[in-house]
């Protein structure tokens, strides 16, 4: 997992001192790939054998969505998403991410975050590719409506701003998966790594849904999670899983193993406990959060409604 500031890895140690509210982890996924399947050493994250592509707003368009969430201090961040769940004009916008993406302390075990105000001076980047220059469009956070890695590892936020907002930038979110995919579903990974890597802009990489398990990193249990071989770092921490049939968010990016962690089972080094195993290391896959149970939390106006009993969220 990455707790949001995904440059930690690389100066945590020169800035201990600062006056700055961070996660004290360095949580994230840190596996990459190459075009065969096979695993790179995260050493090679900067490679050119790196299974993804760098992408264009110029080709890339209809990626606007995705973008860097951040807190406006040193860059790093993670990714996230705008979410479609319909609506009017005056509809607020929500985005999609990790739990441990609230750079302001994450979540402990057993913790379920609802309607709370969110780090000092989060925002959210839309439209973060390469190329975009003006084109890039910046909503303030205005509340962490719900968050947690107690199960799953997720966080919804809400943006200042309404639908009309978006359509005027003409931007369009991403529908939420009503259901589980199915396992081999296709689907695209869109966000932002950062860690050893450059340039940090979009990228996309292919891979699929691959067999449900449960996991245990740290303090924290996911349940069901999907393996999946992506290729993602840190800063990639809460981006989607798009399904190329449906269009839809599947699955949320959450970690992987880092090579520099040697135990399994400790942060940056997660361990499947599928079947009552003690912990197996599985360094050959990333593993991604479901997020299907979020549709049902939106009112038929698109407005979320964690507290409503329809809501299928763990609270």
């Amino acid at each position: 997992m990455q707790n949001g500031f995904c440059i930690s890895k690389l100066v945590l140690g020169f800035i201990v001192t600062a006056a700055i509210s961070v996660s004290a982890g360095a949580m994230g996924p840190n596996s990459v790939f190459d075009r065969n399947g096979k695993r790179l050493p995260d050493r090679e994250a900067n490679s050119e054998k790196v299974a993804w592509e760098l992408l264009s707003i110029q080709q890339h368009a209809e990626f606007g969505a995705m973008g860097l969430l951040s807190a406006g201090f040193f860059g790093g961040g993670c990714s996230a998403t705008i979410v479609d769940a319909g609506g009017n004009d005056q509809t607020p916008v929500y985005i999609v991410t990790n739990g441990h993406c609230l750079m302001n302390g994450m979540p402990r075990p057993g913790q379920f975050i609802v309607d709370q105000p969110p780090a000092s001076g989060m925002n959210f980047t839309a439209r973060y590719f390469r190329d975009a220059g003006r084109s890039k469009v910046t909503f303030q956070v205005q509340r962490v409506e719900y968050a947690t890695m107690t199960g799953t590892d997720m966080a919804v936020m809400r943006l200042a701003a309404t639908r009309r907002d978006l359509a005027q930038k003409n931007l369009q979110g991403f529908r939420l998966a009503r259901h589980a995919p199915p396992l081999g579903e296709d689907v695209a990974n869109v966000g932002i790594p950062q860690s050893g890597v450059r340039p940090t802009f979009l990228r996309r990489s292919l891979c699929k849904i691959l067999e449900q398990v449960d996991l245990r990193e740290g303090g924290w249990s996911f349940s069901q999670a999907y393996r999946n071989q992506c290729s993602v770092v840190g800063g990639s921490s809460g981006s989607s899983l798009i399904s190329t049939t449906t269009r839809e968010i599947v699955a949320l990016i959450n970690t992987g193993v880092d090579d520099s962690v040697r135990t399994p089972c400790e942060e940056n080094h997660p361990c499947e406990t599928t079947g009552g195993s003690g912990g197996v290391s599985h360094p050959e896959f990333n593993y991604a959060q479901r997020v299907h149970e979020l549709s049902s939390c939106f009112d038929a106006q698109g407005v979320l409604r964690i507290r409503d009993p329809q809501c299928q969220l763990q609270r």
